[in-house]
């Protein structure tokens, strides 16, 4: 889907540690569709990693890269 093509988008940015990118291309897919609910739940996960890359660098988790998207 077209939703799925900007997701993974962003999801690539988001996996080069890119996310100031990450967040600008899923506000520009939300300009697209706003309510598509898995768009508002990878961009909300995309925002929790980099929030807990940036305050807490030394705590290593699962990235968003492991999610596949449908």
């Amino acid at each position: 889907t077209a939703i799925g093509t900007w997701i993974r988008y962003a999801e690539w940015e988001a996996a080069q540690q890119e996310f100031d990118r990450a967040r600008s291309i899923y506000e520009r897919a939300l300009d697209v569709d706003y309510r598509a609910q898995t768009l508002w739940l990878r961009y909300a996960e995309m925002v929790r990693l980099d929030l807990q890359q940036r305050c807490f660098p030394e705590i290593s988790a699962c990235t968003h890269t492991d999610v596949v998207v449908a």
